[in-house]
């Protein structure tokens, strides 16, 4: 049955796919290009976009986005901004894009967007199943995300990312040895649910 159940997700995953593990919208611009700028806060409105508001009084308007999945002929939008998070540096934002995109009744989150405010939205996409958690690391520079299939998945996978480049730097399965300090960071933060064995 879960075998069952997991190549159907798999496949279903597929078609929402986006071909990109950090695909880069290339006509953004700098969100904000003055070299003192932080991000202050930050909020969802009433309308379900995302305020980013500068500490120079600035502000910049997010709104859901269109286009980056589909359902068959039907293009899907954004269903909402999950998990926003500020890095300590003020330069990066990030949050989880949530979508109609796993067959069943509500969202799930396919991707995790990032924004910096010098350059540009980002965005990282596991190859299968969706994004669970994450979090900064190192002020910033480095991305942890824990993902797998939104059911009969009891561990799934941590993956760390370089923010700069969006390459990924490594990769821990609950299946291995030990864990790096890393994935014990969001496991202890968010209480992710994996079972870690003492680090050596």
């Amino acid at each position: 049955m879960k075998i069952k159940f997991f190549v159907l997700f798999t496949l279903s995953l597929f078609l929402f796919f986006v071909d990109s593990n950090w695909a880069t919208e290339a006509d953004k611009k700098p969100i904000n290009s003055n070299k003192d700028s932080r991000i202050h806060r930050f909020l969802v409105g009433d309308e379900g976009n995302l305020h980013i508001y500068f500490n120079n009084g600035k502000d910049y308007l997010i709104s859901k986005e269109r286009g980056r999945y589909s359902s068959g002929e039907d293009v899907l939008i954004q269903e909402g901004f999950e998990n926003i998070q500020l890095a300590d540096d003020g330069y990066h934002l990030g949050w989880l894009a949530s979508y109609m995109v796993c067959a069943q009744s509500y969202p799930c989150t396919p991707e995790l967007a990032i924004i910096d405010i010098k350059k540009d939205i980002k965005y990282i996409v596991p190859p299968n199943g969706v994004i669970w958690d994450w979090m900064f690391i190192n002020g910033g520079k480095q991305i942890v995300i824990h993902h797998g299939f939104p059911h009969g998945d009891a561990n799934g996978v941590f993956s760390l990312y370089d923010t700069g480049s969006g390459d990924k730097q490594a990769e821990y399965s609950s299946f291995q040895n030990s864990a790096p300090i890393w994935v014990k960071n969001l496991a202890n933060k968010y209480n992710s649910p994996t079972s870690l064995s003492p680090a050596e």
